[in-house]
């Protein structure tokens, strides 16, 4: 059995850019691969736009949530976690105009954000401008890339994850 995973936000804009014999390979593993995943239903549109003789199944990409209880409910102190490839594709720039407002804002309430950084890329020095530039680097902490075990513990310390992501 084939199973195929996409995984790729710019797949659409790769495929179209492909040559004929490009496309064409493409379609044929799409076709002939047993299942194909995709991760929502905007992956699923475009797949079956490509190709739509393939048996396509949405997984979606969920984490369960837990109980939020009285002592969270009066937590002074948010931890946000960032975690992916510094780039404009993985919404880094909008998470960081949004948390301009949302710092001053809670900041009225005596409460106060902080957002925790992960990952690399082209972008990690403007995106570390940005923040300088809003005024808000107090709220934020930029980790560069992670290894294993130190993702796992800002992923515990968290109290949300946010990914922003254009795909």
């Amino acid at each position: 059995k084939v199973v195929l995973h996409m995984h790729g936000g710019n797949f659409q804009s790769f495929y179209d850019h492909m040559p004929y014999i490009g496309k064409r390979g493409i379609n044929e593993l799409l076709r002939k691969s047993d299942i194909v995943i995709a991760l929502g239903s905007n992956w699923e549109r475009i797949l079956h736009r490509i190709e739509p003789e393939a048996n396509i199944k949405v997984l979606r990409n969920a984490v369960p949530l837990p109980a939020l209880d009285d002592a969270f409910m009066k937590k002074t102190t948010f931890s946000i976690l960032f975690l992916a490839v510094l780039q404009e594709e993985k919404g880094i720039f909008d998470l960081i105009k949004a948390s301009a407002g949302a710092i001053k804002k809670a900041e009225e309430r005596r409460v106060m954000l902080v957002f925790d950084i992960a990952g690399d890329g082209g972008q990690l020095e403007q995106a570390k401008q940005m923040v300088d530039d809003l005024g808000i680097g107090s709220s934020y902490c930029f980790h560069g890339w992670v290894g294993k075990d130190w993702k796992q513990k800002l992923m515990r310390k968290s109290d949300l994850f946010v990914l922003p992501s254009y795909f």
